[in-house]
Protein backbone atom coordinates (compact mmCIF):
# COMPACT_ATOMS: atom_id res chain seq x y z
CA UNK A 1 0.00 0.00 0.00
CA UNK A 2 1.05 3.49 -0.44
CA UNK A 3 -0.49 6.93 -0.86
CA UNK A 4 0.47 10.18 -2.00
CA UNK A 5 -1.19 13.57 -2.40
CA UNK A 6 -0.69 15.48 -5.28
CA UNK A 7 -1.64 19.51 -6.09
CA UNK A 8 -2.39 21.45 -9.24
CA UNK A 9 -1.55 24.88 -9.40
CA UNK A 10 -2.04 27.07 -11.77
CA UNK A 11 -0.59 31.22 -11.41
CA UNK A 12 0.14 30.42 -7.68
CA UNK A 13 -3.79 29.42 -7.03
CA UNK A 14 -4.40 25.58 -6.46
CA UNK A 15 -6.89 24.18 -9.12
CA UNK A 16 -6.67 20.90 -7.96
CA UNK A 17 -6.15 18.51 -5.17
CA UNK A 18 -6.07 14.95 -5.32
CA UNK A 19 -4.93 11.80 -2.79
CA UNK A 20 -3.89 8.95 -4.58
CA UNK A 21 -3.87 5.49 -2.80
CA UNK A 22 -2.04 2.64 -4.32
CA UNK A 23 -2.18 -1.16 -4.16
CA UNK A 24 -0.32 -3.97 -5.55
CA UNK A 25 -2.47 -6.59 -7.07
CA UNK A 26 -2.41 -9.89 -4.86
CA UNK A 27 -4.19 -12.92 -4.79
CA UNK A 28 -6.75 -13.15 -2.11
CA UNK A 29 -9.31 -15.95 -1.13
CA UNK A 30 -12.11 -13.38 -0.12
CA UNK A 31 -13.58 -12.49 -3.77
CA UNK A 32 -17.25 -11.46 -4.50
CA UNK A 33 -19.15 -9.15 -6.62
CA UNK A 34 -23.09 -8.01 -6.29
CA UNK A 35 -24.84 -8.68 -9.48
CA UNK A 36 -25.04 -5.53 -11.58
CA UNK A 37 -28.56 -4.43 -12.52
CA UNK A 38 -30.80 -5.87 -15.39
CA UNK A 39 -30.69 -3.61 -17.96
CA UNK A 40 -30.25 -6.27 -21.05
CA UNK A 41 -27.23 -6.03 -23.13
CA UNK A 42 -25.65 -3.04 -25.37
CA UNK A 43 -27.98 -4.36 -28.14
CA UNK A 44 -30.68 -3.58 -26.23
CA UNK A 45 -29.45 -0.14 -25.38
CA UNK A 46 -30.16 3.22 -27.42
CA UNK A 47 -26.71 4.29 -29.36
CA UNK A 48 -25.61 7.87 -28.34
CA UNK A 49 -23.47 10.50 -29.13
CA UNK A 50 -21.61 12.49 -26.56
CA UNK A 51 -19.01 14.85 -27.64
CA UNK A 52 -17.73 14.95 -23.93
CA UNK A 53 -17.05 11.05 -24.36
CA UNK A 54 -16.36 9.67 -27.77
CA UNK A 55 -16.44 6.68 -27.41
CA UNK A 56 -19.09 3.73 -28.35
CA UNK A 57 -22.04 4.73 -25.93
CA UNK A 58 -25.22 2.63 -25.58
CA UNK A 59 -27.80 4.24 -22.89
CA UNK A 60 -30.19 2.45 -21.28
CA UNK A 61 -34.19 2.70 -21.77
CA UNK A 62 -33.31 5.22 -23.98
CA UNK A 63 -32.75 8.21 -21.22
CA UNK A 64 -31.50 11.90 -22.49
CA UNK A 65 -29.98 13.69 -19.44
CA UNK A 66 -30.21 16.97 -22.00
CA UNK A 67 -34.03 16.29 -21.48
CA UNK A 68 -36.33 18.18 -19.32
CA UNK A 69 -38.40 15.27 -18.57
CA UNK A 70 -38.82 13.68 -14.68
CA UNK A 71 -37.29 10.78 -13.95
CA UNK A 72 -35.64 8.55 -11.06
CA UNK A 73 -31.96 9.48 -9.86
CA UNK A 74 -30.47 6.51 -11.77
CA UNK A 75 -28.04 6.59 -14.81
CA UNK A 76 -26.90 3.53 -16.80
CA UNK A 77 -24.61 3.42 -19.89
CA UNK A 78 -22.80 1.00 -21.56
CA UNK A 79 -19.25 1.83 -23.30
CA UNK A 80 -16.79 0.69 -24.88
CA UNK A 81 -13.57 2.43 -26.90
CA UNK A 82 -11.40 1.72 -29.46
CA UNK A 83 -7.75 1.59 -27.10
CA UNK A 84 -4.95 0.25 -28.93
CA UNK A 85 -3.71 -3.49 -28.01
CA UNK A 86 -0.78 -2.48 -26.73
CA UNK A 87 -2.38 0.17 -24.29
CA UNK A 88 -0.98 -0.01 -20.96
CA UNK A 89 -3.80 -0.60 -17.98
CA UNK A 90 -3.36 2.97 -16.71
CA UNK A 91 -4.40 4.13 -20.25
CA UNK A 92 -8.16 2.15 -19.89
CA UNK A 93 -7.80 3.55 -16.57
CA UNK A 94 -8.42 6.85 -17.41
CA UNK A 95 -10.22 6.92 -20.13
CA UNK A 96 -12.45 5.03 -17.75
CA UNK A 97 -12.05 7.84 -14.82
CA UNK A 98 -12.85 10.78 -17.15
CA UNK A 99 -15.90 8.16 -18.10
CA UNK A 100 -17.13 8.24 -14.62
CA UNK A 101 -17.17 12.51 -14.08
CA UNK A 102 -19.83 13.80 -16.86
CA UNK A 103 -23.46 12.72 -16.01
CA UNK A 104 -23.80 12.43 -12.02
CA UNK A 105 -25.34 16.22 -11.94
CA UNK A 106 -27.74 15.14 -15.11
CA UNK A 107 -28.65 12.25 -13.23
CA UNK A 108 -29.31 14.12 -10.06
CA UNK A 109 -31.46 16.63 -11.81
CA UNK A 110 -33.59 13.75 -13.25
CA UNK A 111 -36.71 14.56 -10.69
CA UNK A 112 -36.38 17.99 -10.95
CA UNK A 113 -39.55 18.54 -13.27
CA UNK A 114 -38.46 21.71 -16.24
CA UNK A 115 -34.33 20.74 -15.42
CA UNK A 116 -31.61 19.06 -16.77
CA UNK A 117 -27.63 18.62 -17.60
CA UNK A 118 -28.58 21.41 -20.56
CA UNK A 119 -29.56 23.94 -17.98
CA UNK A 120 -25.71 24.02 -16.30
CA UNK A 121 -24.85 27.38 -17.20
CA UNK A 122 -28.13 28.56 -18.51
CA UNK A 123 -30.24 28.75 -15.84
CA UNK A 124 -27.54 26.48 -13.07
CA UNK A 125 -24.25 27.08 -11.55
CA UNK A 126 -23.22 23.62 -11.12
CA UNK A 127 -19.23 22.29 -10.49
CA UNK A 128 -18.22 19.04 -9.53
CA UNK A 129 -16.51 19.46 -6.10
CA UNK A 130 -15.24 16.10 -4.83
CA UNK A 131 -14.36 12.86 -7.21
CA UNK A 132 -13.79 9.74 -5.97
CA UNK A 133 -12.50 5.92 -8.17
CA UNK A 134 -11.09 2.99 -6.89
CA UNK A 135 -10.15 0.56 -9.16
CA UNK A 136 -10.94 -2.96 -8.11
CA UNK A 137 -10.05 -5.68 -11.23
CA UNK A 138 -8.12 -5.52 -14.20
CA UNK A 139 -10.40 -4.56 -17.39
CA UNK A 140 -9.93 -3.34 -21.31
CA UNK A 141 -12.04 -0.28 -22.37
CA UNK A 142 -12.08 -2.02 -25.59
CA UNK A 143 -14.79 -4.52 -24.02
CA UNK A 144 -18.20 -3.67 -22.89
CA UNK A 145 -18.19 -2.31 -19.83
CA UNK A 146 -21.84 -1.39 -18.09
CA UNK A 147 -21.80 2.08 -15.86
CA UNK A 148 -24.78 2.48 -13.48
CA UNK A 149 -25.16 5.20 -11.06
CA UNK A 150 -27.68 7.19 -8.66
CA UNK A 151 -27.91 10.82 -7.00
CA UNK A 152 -29.46 9.79 -3.48
CA UNK A 153 -29.80 13.15 -2.47
CA UNK A 154 -29.62 16.92 -3.64
CA UNK A 155 -29.72 19.60 -0.74
CA UNK A 156 -27.82 22.61 0.70
CA UNK A 157 -26.77 23.63 -3.25
CA UNK A 158 -25.21 20.18 -3.41
CA UNK A 159 -25.90 16.87 -5.03
CA UNK A 160 -24.13 13.24 -4.04
CA UNK A 161 -24.08 10.52 -6.86
CA UNK A 162 -22.14 7.35 -7.15
CA UNK A 163 -21.82 4.27 -8.92
CA UNK A 164 -20.51 0.90 -9.96
CA UNK A 165 -18.87 -0.51 -13.58
CA UNK A 166 -19.51 -4.02 -14.10
CA UNK A 167 -17.82 -5.63 -16.93
CA UNK A 168 -19.38 -7.57 -19.61
CA UNK A 169 -19.20 -10.96 -16.71
CA UNK A 170 -21.03 -8.54 -14.06
CA UNK A 171 -18.00 -8.13 -11.90
CA UNK A 172 -17.55 -4.83 -10.45
CA UNK A 173 -14.21 -2.94 -12.26
CA UNK A 174 -14.24 -0.16 -10.52
CA UNK A 175 -17.03 2.36 -8.34
CA UNK A 176 -17.05 5.87 -8.26
CA UNK A 177 -18.64 8.89 -5.91
CA UNK A 178 -19.34 12.75 -6.45
CA UNK A 179 -20.42 15.48 -5.30
CA UNK A 180 -21.38 18.46 -7.26
CA UNK A 181 -22.63 22.06 -6.63
CA UNK A 182 -26.04 22.88 -8.07
CA UNK A 183 -27.25 25.88 -7.80
CA UNK A 184 -29.69 28.48 -9.42
CA UNK A 185 -27.99 31.40 -11.17
CA UNK A 186 -30.23 34.69 -10.05
CA UNK A 187 -30.20 37.53 -12.26
CA UNK A 188 -29.96 40.94 -10.14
Amino acid sequence: FGTTSIIAAQDDKVISAATVSMHAPEESSFHRSVAPPSVGTPDDATPTDNVMMPFDIRVVNGVDLGAKAIGPPTYEMWLRADVPADAPLSTHQALLAHSTDLTIIGTALRPFEGMSQADSTVSLHTAVTSHSLWFHQPFVLNDWLLIAQEAPIVAGGRAFGRGDVFNAGGEIVASFAQESMIRSITTK
